[in-house]
């Protein structure tokens, strides 16, 4: 391959001299590409140069002392000597991939980690609970007649409940591992002491709530005491826990 053009915008895009593109294209494309995508990133490369076509991925590269989410568009075309001219385009996407993985593992509306974020969260609390004589508590919480009052104040309003249930479950419990499972249920792990009067708070503060709506929390909680129980069956205990109280 030769280069023949490239662009102010793709030397600055990487931060290297026009020099250095050059040589960084023509003797070795996967320079600070990180480790992890390079045999994908170059079995895409091998196949765009040899059989031609479009050209579409996304690796990371360091760029600046950081990795960088680089997506690279590519187009080959033949022209009139016979010759075989590729056209690549790059942009760093770094922001829209992290807000692709914010939107995987988070809840939109009350910006808590989702129950696929809490398994893995949980399970690295969990162990440093342990460590430290804790007994891990969970504790699943469940507001009341959501459906009611959706049906009787509205959605937004609902909504603004959920999102105010999530916030009081941050101030109450802090820094310990919790989630919005799904509707109106939400998961917390937290220090088996004075736990119920940290649910207390949370009740008093929710049905305290500046829209002037009654509202009211179940809680159900499973002491986590027994080791080798899957994060999930220790959230379904806490469940059940709640169920039983309804």
């Amino acid at each position: 391959m030769h280069v023949v053009l490239i662009s102010d915008g793709l030397c600055k895009l990487f931060s290297e001299r026009r020099s250095e593109m050059v040589y960084i294209l023509e003797n070795n494309i996967y320079t600070s590409v990180h480790t992890e995508d390079v045999e994908r990133l170059s079995a895409n490369w091998d196949h765009f140069i040899n059989t031609g076509g479009s050209y579409d991925v996304v690796f990371k590269k360091r760029i600046c002392s950081q990795f960088r989410s680089i997506h690279a568009i590519g187009s080959s075309h033949v022209t009139d000597t016979g010759e075989t001219l590729y056209v690549l385009w790059c942009s760093d996407v770094t922001d829209i991939v992290n807000a692709e993985k914010i939107s995987t593992y988070y809840d939109k509306l009350t910006n808590m980690p989702n129950m696929s974020a809490f398994g893995v969260l949980a399970e690295q609390e969990r162990v440093r609970m342990r460590k430290r004589g804790i007994v891990p508590a969970f504790v699943y919480f469940d507001i009341r007649d959501m459906k009611a009052i959706n049906e009787k104040y509205g959605f937004s309003r609902g909504n603004g409940i959920l999102s105010g249930a999530a916030f009081v479950l941050r101030d109450v419990f802090e820094n310990d591992a919790m989630a919005r499972l799904s509707d109106d249920h939400f998961i917390v792990l937290t220090n088996k002491r004075h736990l119920e009067q940290k649910i207390e708070q949370v009740n008093d503060q929710i049905l305290r709530n500046p829209m002037g709506i009654p509202v009211q929390i179940c809680a159900g909680i499973y002491f986590d005491e027994k080791t080798g129980i899957d994060i999930f069956a220790s959230i379904d205990r806490a469940r059940i826990a709640c169920k039983t109280i309804k």
